[in-house]
């Protein structure tokens, strides 16, 4: 299959691998310390980059600017709280591949030292926006199933570390599209603020 379908058994399974994938990483340390793309910089730095995106859209660049200090404040703090190990960072469906022999995982150009929170809000982002809750339930459950889950205070952190992704993800999306014009930038900044908007209030 080119994707790993969105229903309850899948995300379980989804779960399951990130899970075992973070458990083969405890203790594990490479040679040299590589930082996972989306924290190179700071955190600060990488919202005031989602906010000039933004620009084109000036009420989305007004929503980012007020909830700027929220999102990299409590991304410090869940960030900061974690084990640091090496992660994938953009575990999504598209990058797992099913086969008769299970998942695998592929396409590792996010992936370096940081939270598994990182991994966790990837799958958060995936399961809330794309298919009903009971996914996220899902993926949670099969996590569990071999390693425990992020504590309460991480948990609650989710949205605020979804929401970093998202910018991370617009901005590369608009800086691709920029060269051609601000007009076209526009939709891919109102949908990402949008769901962004969701996930903060």
């Amino acid at each position: 299959e080119p994707r790993l379908r969105l229903d309850r058994d899948a995300c379980h399974r989804w779960g399951s691998l990130a899970a075992r994938m973070h458990e083969a990483c405890v203790g594990w340390r490479p040679s040299a310390r590589v930082t996972a793309p989306m924290l190179r910089g700071g955190l600060r730095a990488a919202v005031q980059r989602a906010i000039r995106c933004a620009t084109p859209v000036p009420a989305c660049r007004a929503f980012l600017e007020g909830r700027a200090q929220e999102i990299a404040d409590t991304c410090a703090c869940a960030l900061a709280s974690g084990v640091d190990m090496p992660v994938h960072g953009d575990l999504w469906p598209g990058n797992i591949l099913v086969s008769s022999d299970g998942l695998r995982p592929v396409d590792f150009v996010e992936s370096g030292d940081g939270s598994p929170i990182i991994d966790f809000a990837t799958a958060f982002r995936w399961t809330t926006v794309e298919a009903p809750e009971p996914q996220w339930d899902a993926w949670i459950a099969g996590y569990e199933d071999v390693r425990p889950s992020l504590r309460g205070t991480e948990l609650a952190a989710l949205p605020a570390v979804a929401s970093l992704q998202q910018m991370y993800w617009m901005c590369a999306e608009v800086e691709e599209v920029a060269a051609i014009g601000e007009e076209e930038a526009a939709p891919y900044i109102e949908d990402h603020c949008s769901t962004i908007r969701g996930w903060m209030e």
